[in-house]
């Protein structure tokens, strides 16, 4: 590498690596396995497969996974999923989507471009748009705020680690307040949250879509996605549900 570049965000620090190709493009990545970002002038195009398998090439990866970038948006119509952190999608040629985290489904529309979708949650004014890098067997999109989500065309996710003859024993769930599991809208503020009765959860709106597993006491909310837990106070009336902590706080409304 040609420099480095120390990135501190509020949750942890970040090292990239910038190599440098010639005068007039270089490569931002780091070594974790994420999308490297291929830097230029603007209106030199769009950089070639080969390109990609020379980076990876250069710090020891024989790049065997790098797939040609697709840019036409019909290839996105069809199933995706990943088992591993059990999210299944499927884009219908119709224009209709819809997207299972746990036990939890959300369905609606979208619409595509070469670069962006935007999907829009059915009961939902407004949408989320996420960028999006399609393989011929791999798609990655990318919410508003940053979070990533990879899934694979069914039979192409790579395999896990073996699994040992015994398993663990997996923890049982506790079980959740019963007045808290449903489908929740601000339609002014265009989200949606559905916390499903197996502890995952889905909190929709127009600058992320996140999804992971929670749990409750009588007072607190836990969200767990991303190896990240973020706790809020509840009140919970009815059909009325109010989620805050000390700097905001979001009034939700049963839907189902």
């Amino acid at each position: 590498p040609h420099a480095y570049l120390y990135v501190d965000e509020w949750r942890e620090s970040f090292k990239f690596f910038i190599s440098r190709i010639n005068s007039e493009s270089f490569w931002i990545f780091d070594l974790a396995g994420s999308v490297p970002i291929y830097c230029q002038h603007a209106g030199l195009g769009q950089p070639s497969t080969q390109v990609y398998k020379e980076l990876y090439n250069s710090v020891g990866d024989e790049a065997a996974d790098i797939e040609p970038l697709q840019t036409d948006p019909s290839k996105l119509v069809g199933e995706w999923e990943n088992e591993k952190r059990g999210v299944s999608i499927e884009f219908n040629a119709d224009k209709g989507f819809s997207w299972q985290t746990g036990g939890n489904e959300v369905q609606g529309t979208y619409s595509a471009d070469a670069e962006e979708i935007t999907i829009i949650p059915a009961g939902q004014a407004g949408g989320i748009t996420f960028t999006y890098l399609l393989g011929t067997t791999k798609l990655i999109l990318t919410d508003p705020a940053g979070i990533e989500t990879i899934v694979y065309k069914p039979g192409h996710e790579p395999a896990q680690a073996s699994t040992p003859t015994t398993a663990p024993a997996t923890p049982e769930q506790p079980a959740q307040p019963s007045g808290l599991v449903g489908t929740w809208q601000n339609d002014y503020l265009g989200v949606m949250v559905v916390l499903g009765a197996d502890g995952s959860y889905i909190w929709a709106s127009p600058y992320t879509y996140e999804y992971g597993t929670y749990s409750a006491s009588s007072t607190m909310l836990f969200f767990s996605s991303m190896g990240y837990t973020a706790q809020y106070y509840y009140l919970l009336e009815g059909d009325y549900l109010a989620i805050y902590d000390d700097y905001q706080s979001i009034e939700l409304y049963r839907t189902d």
